[in-house]
């Protein structure tokens, strides 16, 4: 695990680069310290469904890239955040909302920029407003016009809409 502390914002390219857990700006409260360890409590904690043993991970071949983690916004914080840890990507009125294990975070980037980055991760596109990782699908249910809605394993039980068009890539995806 990676934190950098410095007085200087920007090193925080940097930080995501070699894949930083946080990045904490001096002057630094205790209590910000103290939110980033148990950060790392609960990275180190971390093994969801599909996820590989501790001692397996850091031997990436060439077949599977290490994941790059994505910039996510709380405030004026910046959260680097794996994408095995998002749950799905929503985009209303120009805003990006990005629903992960540790709680929602905007975005910079487009949700199309996102895709992009995230297709290669198990990410779908259900609906132009909406990108989702198929690894947090919990139910798949038929919907109108032979679409599907799909309910997320996040917290609250998100549920999302396939569009008509996005229904043959979901269907092949999961051989329905």
């Amino acid at each position: 695990l990676l934190v950098f502390v410095t007085a200087y914002e920007e090193h925080a390219v940097k930080a995501f680069e070699l894949d930083a857990l946080d990045y904490i700006l001096k002057p630094f409260t205790l209590a910000r310290l103290l939110k980033t360890v148990e950060k790392a409590r609960r990275y180190l904690r971390m093994e969801g469904p599909g996820d590989e043993p501790r001692e397996a991970r850091g031997r990436e071949t060439v077949a599977h890239p290490p994941e790059r983690r994505i910039p996510l916004y709380d405030g004026d914080r910046i959260v680097p955040t794996l994408p095995r840890h998002i749950f799905f990507v929503a985009s209303e009125e120009g805003r990006i909302t990005v629903h992960a294990v540790h709680g929602r975070y905007s975005a910079k980037a487009t949700i199309s920029e996102l895709e992009e980055r995230l297709v290669p991760h198990g990410f779908f596109r259900a609906h132009r407003s909406h990108l989702v990782n198929l690894n947090h699908v919990a139910e798949i249910i038929p919907w109108t016009g032979g679409s599907y809605k799909l309910v997320m394993s996040d917290r609250e039980r998100s549920e999302i809409v396939v569009s008509r068009y996005n229904a043959k890539d979901l269907k092949a995806h999961f051989d329905l």
